[in-house]
């Protein structure tokens, strides 16, 4: 297969990195389809969208029947999800995906054991990687023992990632009645919560493309600040690092022992004070800051959907570097800082403030890339500024009022 042939590719998710994946992919040749579901799509005012199509959510019932449907009126679509709905919708069993579909995601029941974070972590167990000491727990009363298992502070978070506690991917905590103040209910969507030992030390990121289980494009990315003031969320600033080996090994290990075919964001923390490396989380897709491994050199999307084609038997040669790229560069998600320091400003000083709101934008002002960014596409990125502005207004208005 060439590209001129101009596959269409649907991209199902309407996430930060959807602009990037979008660019790439039609830059390579691709004809890009935009999903938007009701909450919508920054990619859809891309200028690299080609088409547009409508669907329900894709927790809905009648999503798959609506995709059939659309791939029906194509001889050939791949469909690329995006996060983690997406990728649930389509691994069920009952999916039962037409032949001229092409999914560009890992196995079903792979990621279907990434997502459950409880069955991940006796994965890596198995292929002899360490995941932070863990216990579960099935209602809030089941907390204390747990604590005092793993020893305080402890991070507590949702089985899944779909779920949050209070609107936080994790919480950090010392006692009981710590957890129970900002968790007083249990999290909506978690079947069990997670208790685990707090691992002090810096996060990597490794971005990777495997086929049949062998790495085949990779890149390392340091986290350097979040959009919590704890260092729990969602990376908001990080720099490309130089390749360390040793996760790169841990790496291998999980691929191989999957068999892993496709994308995978393997986020590690290097444990300061002889805790060693453990293992935080093997996402089943791309990170969502695939800009930067774009920006130095390593062309994520585009590795991710031509290595599930040659899974299928299709000839596509490999495209641009997958290994070698530039150390030292910086990435930053500018909306996503803002909207961390305007969350969390009830729990910062005036003075704490000020120094948030610098380190926000000295922090865009140097980096390298920003994840949604583009001077040649720049609508995307003003649109999901657009829905900041509204949520600061509505605030404002809603003090007047009162």
């Amino acid at each position: 297969m060439t590209r001129s042939e101009r596959l269409p590719v649907l991209l199902l998710g309407g996430y930060r990195q959807a602009p990037a994946v979008a660019r790439s992919l039609a830059r390579a040749g691709y004809r890009v389809i935009v999903g938007v579901g009701p909450h919508g799509n920054p990619a859809a005012r891309s200028r690299f969208a080609g088409e547009l199509w409508h669907h329900t959510d894709v927790g809905d019932v009648d999503f798959i029947d609506g995709l059939r449907d659309f791939a029906a009126s194509h001889d050939r679509l791949a469909v690329f999800p995006l996060g983690d709905s997406e990728l649930l919708a389509l691994s069920q069993p009952d999916s039962e995906l037409p032949p001229e579909l092409l999914p560009i995601m890992p196995a079903s029941e792979t990621v279907r054991t990434c997502l459950d974070k409880s069955a991940a972590q006796d994965f890596m167990t198995s292929v002899g990687v360490s995941p932070p000491e863990t216990r579960t727990v099935r209602s809030l009363e089941e907390l204390g023992a747990a604590l005092a298992g793993v020893g305080v502070p402890a991070v507590i978070k949702p089985d899944t990632s779909l779920a949050t506690i209070a609107g936080n991917k994790a919480l950090i905590c010392s006692t009981v009645e710590e957890a129970r103040t900002a968790m007083p209910e249990w999290p909506a969507g978690a079947s069990y919560l997670l208790v685990q030992e707090y691992v002090r030390g810096r996060r990597h990121n490794c971005h990777l493309v495997a086929e049949s289980g062998s790495i085949t494009a990779r890149f390392e990315q340091v986290i350097v600040r979040t959009d919590r003031l704890d260092g729990t969320g969602l990376c908001v600033e990080a720099r490309s690092g130089v390749p360390t080996e040793e996760l790169w090994e841990l790496c291998r290990r999980i691929t191989e022992g999957a068999g892993y075919t496709g994308a995978a964001c393997i986020q590690f923390l290097m444990g300061e004070e002889g805790q060693g490396i453990r293992c935080l989380e093997v996402n089943p897709r791309m990170c969502a800051s695939c800009a930067f491994p774009v920006h130095c050199g390593v062309d994520m999307p585009l590795a991710t959907l031509e290595a599930a084609l040659r899974a299928r038997g299709w000839v596509v040669d490999r495209a641009g570097s997958t290994s070698g790229y530039r150390r030292g560069e910086t990435m930053n998600w500018l909306l996503g800082d803002i909207t961390g320091v305007i969350e969390q400003r009830g729990a910062m000083s005036g003075r704490d403030r000020i120094r948030a709101v610098s380190r926000v934008f000295g922090s865009a002002a140097r980096a390298d890339v920003h994840v949604t960014w583009s001077w040649t596409d720049p609508v995307p990125t003003l649109v999901m500024f657009r829905g900041l502005l509204r949520r600061v207004g509505s605030a404002v208005l809603g003090r007047f009022r009162r």
